[in-house]
């Protein structure tokens, strides 16, 4: 399809704000805890989260991809560039770009703080590091919920016990860690996602570097300059 640049510049400033409202605070986060085998999370079906969790993956990834394409093109039209014109490329990431494709990148998609996948990245993190410390939490309340309900029920010492009672504790104590023990709800198999995206990130930038600086060394432009005295 084809677009004006007027129209692609109007695309650039929108998909930028669509991905930036994808990272605020009140975005899902992309991994979630559950109790036992409740089928809900505040309200919220654990089907309708997973199904948010992935929707939400894929709108994000969809909106970046959209953003390096259209970003691409008025680049290179702004350079004066002419569709079907063969550019000078060299690969970085698995990618065929030109030098001013690849700053772009480097800038606004993989480098910093504030480029999109970096920040894709560090909510991600962040997410996954806050999902951990609630499981753990979870965990050790449900852990000491069960021990003292099972004290309760059993008044004799361990040495004491039959083994009808003994069976009968055994059996309490894994049908309540079945009740309570936290669950994670995790779609993407965030750590791999995590994993994947971050090797990603290095991978680009390593390369990158190290192309532009080649590039920067073996190019030559024709100058006149001015003589200055």
């Amino acid at each position: 399809m084809k677009y004006t640049v007027h129209r692609a510049l109007s695309l650039i400033k929108s998909t930028k704000s669509r991905i930036e409202k994808e990272f605020s605070e009140d975005a899902p986060a992309w991994i979630r805890v559950a109790r036992g085998q409740e089928d809900s999370i505040r309200g919220v079906s654990v089907e309708e989260i997973r199904r948010e969790i992935q929707s939400h993956y894929d709108r994000v990834t969809a909106l970046i991809e959209n953003y390096i394409a259209l970003k691409s093109a008025v680049v290179q039209s702004n350079a004066g560039v002419l569709p079907g014109t063969e550019l000078r490329k060299v690969s970085v990431g698995g990618k065929k770009l030109t030098v001013a494709e690849i700053i772009e990148l480097r800038d606004t998609v993989y480098g910093g703080k504030a480029g999109f996948k970096s920040t894709l990245l560090s909510k991600m993190k962040n997410d996954f590091l806050q999902a951990q410390r609630e499981f753990d939490d979870m965990q050790e309340k449900a852990d000491e919920e069960i021990s003292r309900y099972l004290q309760s029920i059993n008044s004799r010492g361990d040495d004491e016990q039959d083994s009808k009672t003994k069976s009968i504790v055994e059996a309490t104590s894994k049908m309540l860690h079945e009740q309570k023990d936290p669950r994670l709800i995790d779609p993407l198999k965030l750590v791999g996602k995590i994993t994947a995206l971050d090797n990603e990130i290095e991978e680009f930038l390593t390369e990158a570097d190290s192309v532009l600086s080649e590039q920067n060394a073996l190019t030559t432009i024709e100058l006149n300059l001015a003589e200055i005295k």
